[in-house]
């Protein structure tokens, strides 16, 4: 017997026998009399559900290495533009923050010329 579940809120599946069942969010067994109810009443059968979200956590997973990949090719860029501005002899990015501390580049001026709030932790990545 499959199980299914509904989007919708609940549904009333009846067979000409007689059976019926509700069946809302959660996963309910339905008989095969009623499976074919069960699917014009737009209910997902849990082995559908279950690929339908393992794709979509794949797809969330190379989103996020996209956004990853991008987020640290724009903290490669800030520290380009660190690097000629101290090349350049300017000690501070236009904005009034020093461009390095110790020897290294400071948090708020990599976060300034990349246009979004850097960890210190992803600078060091990068630097390696």
């Amino acid at each position: 017997m499959a199980r299914y579940k509904s989007v919708r809120g609940r549904v009333r599946l009846a067979s000409t026998k007689g059976k019926i069942i509700y069946v809302d969010d959660a996963f309910v067994k339905v008989p095969p009399e009623l499976e074919e109810a069960a699917l014009k009443a737009r209910c997902i059968p849990e082995s559908i559900f279950q690929e339908a979200v393992n794709f979509l956590r794949q797809e969330e997973a190379v989103v996020e290495e996209e956004v990853d990949d991008e987020r640290k090719n724009k903290v490669i860029g800030a520290l380009q533009k660190l690097a000629k501005m101290k090349e350049a002899g300017e000690e501070e990015t236009p904005g009034g923050q020093r461009l390095e501390y110790g020897g290294k580049p400071r948090v708020d001026a990599v976060s300034e010329l990349a246009g979004f709030r850097v960890k210190m932790v992803e600078i060091e990545e990068v630097l390696g």
